[in-house]
């Protein structure tokens, strides 16, 4: 959004991007390298992913179905782990490159809303846990 000349706030409620993330994931090359092309020559990504895995879940029971494509473990790759730690700080750094705005150590406590017409409301800014309200176009 930031590149097209938006207004864009990141909010992050830790010290910095990725800081009260917990656990890994996967980051799939082709959706990503719209907005970031050949990211994972300077992302840090992990490993490339193989091997891809679903499981079907019932209360006492599971289906599981995988593939593998020996393609995939070499360039351009088709998926990569990534520890979020690690890949949201730079995935902020983009985007505040590009014209956004980073907000750490902010929780959102409430949506603002503005009436659209008489049964209608948008959303329209957010209310921080420290009191301050941050606000942003509303579109009908």
């Amino acid at each position: 959004m930031a590149k097209n000349g938006i207004k864009t706030a990141l909010l992050e409620r830790g010290p910095f991007p990725g800081s009260k993330n917990m656990f890994g994931g996967s980051i799939y090359r082709i959706p990503t390298k719209k907005v970031f092309p050949a990211f994972w020559k300077e992302a840090p990504v992990e490993r490339p992913v193989v091997t891809e895995k679903v499981f079907f879940t019932d209360t006492d029971s599971a289906v599981e179905m995988g593939f593998t494509g020996q393609r995939f473990a070499h360039p351009p790759y088709n998926s990569f782990t990534a520890d979020r730690a690690r890949f949201d700080p730079y995935l902020a750094a983009k985007a505040v490159q590009a014209g956004a705005r980073l907000f750490t150590e902010a929780t959102v406590r409430e949506l603002i809303y503005r009436r659209t017409d008489l049964t209608a409301k948008t959303a329209s800014g957010v209310i921080l846990d420290d009191g301050s309200r941050l606000y942003g176009v509303a579109t009908p």
